[in-house]
């Protein structure tokens, strides 16, 4: 069982995986950050050196995660100092990078992907953060797993392909539902409304998913086929044309969705 392991990025996953594996009971030999300030983000890890040149990676590391963005996986990559063996993993926690592109490193190589939004310093309190795992082969991907385990009470083992498209998924529900969330919030500041009125509905919305499928909870005026609600609320659009498209495209969506239902 592997209880040590080096981090290559000083972000927001590095930080929440950082502190969660050690929580776990893993020791965090080195952390790999290009800007040194980061360090005090992880001062609260004992016995933890933190660096800042790729040079100074310890080479008889069992595990190395690479906790960094997509297009900075092919520049650790080139940068990387020293050849791996057999017995060493590389991981990396993208969603959308297939596992494969830690191959000429590795023979042995995976994925911890977090589902989750996560910010450096705000520690999530719950324990059900969804971690994806892929790997290279049988061994790795149960290596992994036991890792990922050991820190999520929630755990998937998928292929690359799978996992890109779950990562498509929560780009809908995550970061499409927000741009929905700030388009709203300044429509309300733009006529004086105060948005936090709207917080209630919206922490109402995504509680009632843990009882209902997403199709069965759909209300509105689209979802009513309340045409004359639908044309005033257009008329309220009309000189805001970006929510106008918006607008007009979901509720185009919902009526075709319930059309049966409607009639």
């Amino acid at each position: 069982m592997i209880m040590s392991l080096t981090i290559i990025g000083s972000g927001n996953v590095a930080w929440h995986l950082a502190h969660r594996l050690f929580l776990a009971g893993f020791h965090i030999d080195q952390i790999y950050g290009r800007n040194a300030n980061d360090k005090s983000y992880f001062a609260d890890i004992p016995n933890t050196q933190f660096i800042s040149d790729i040079k100074e990676l310890n080479d008889s590391e069992p595990l190395y995660i690479l906790c960094i963005d997509d297009d900075e996986i092919p520049n650790i990559i080139s940068q990387w100092p020293f050849e791996l063996d057999d017995s060493q993993i590389i991981a990396h926690t993208s969603g959308t990078t297939p596992a494969q592109i830690l191959s000429p490193l590795s023979p042995r190589f995976g994925c911890i992907w977090p589902v989750q939004s996560l910010n450096r310093g705000k520690k999530l309190v719950t324990n059900q953060l969804p971690l994806i795992v892929s790997a290279s082969d049988d061994q790795t991907a149960y290596t992994l797993l036991t890792i990922a385990n050991r820190i999520s009470d929630t755990v998937t083992l998928l292929d690359d392909t799978q996992k890109k498209q779950l990562h498509l998924a929560a780009v809908l529900t995550n970061n499409f539902s927000n741009h929905l969330f700030t388009l709203a919030a300044e429509y309300c500041d733009k006529h004086s409304l105060d948005f936090d009125l709207l917080k209630p509905i919206i922490k109402e919305s995504i509680m009632k998913l843990d009882h209902a499928e997403p199709v069965n909870l759909q209300t509105g005026p689209a979802r009513r086929n309340d045409k004359l609600t639908i044309e005033n609320q257009l008329v309220l659009l009309e000189n805001e044309p970006e929510l106008y498209k918006i607008y007009c495209m979901m509720t185009d969506s919902i009526l075709k969705r319930y059309a049966k239902h409607n009639k």
